[in-house]
């Protein structure tokens, strides 16, 4: 039952470095639903290590050498999609930084000019 996580686990995170690898680190430059199938992806993932945690827990397990061949491919993969997905978290951070003081400033300047007089002329309207 294990082998069969284990391979899932290396499959997901195969494509998971293909298509982080096809993430721009440009928000606007991703196409729709790009970075959603990435945590798609990533969730998927999370879901196969819990299972493989419980089954590690248990009495008597141990992982045949084929297990251990994945893994280590696993290993090398994991080595490779930390600084991809690191980079890109970052980036997306300093845009989505950048778009608040953007968001933050625009309402200082509507603020300043939203309460301002007709500048001493006087329109009487006069039913």
């Amino acid at each position: 039952m294990h082998k069969k996580n284990v391979v899932e686990l290396l499959k997901l995170t195969k494509e998971l470095h293909l298509q982080a690898s096809a993430v721009d680190s440009k928000m606007e430059n991703n196409g729709d639903g790009q970075l959603e199938a990435l945590q798609e992806l990533f969730d998927k993932r999370q879901e196969i290590i819990g299972k493989l945690a419980e089954l590690i827990g248990t009495e008597g397990f141990h992982w045949t050498s084929e297990d251990q061949a994945v893994i280590s491919e696993l290993k090398i993969l994991e080595e490779l999609l930390q600084p991809l997905i690191n980079g890109l978290y970052q980036e997306f951070g300093t845009q989505m930084n950048r778009i608040s003081r953007t968001k933050h400033m625009s309402k200082k300047y509507i603020g300043a000019y939203q309460n301002i007089g007709v500048g001493g002329s006087f329109i009487d309207k006069r039913k």
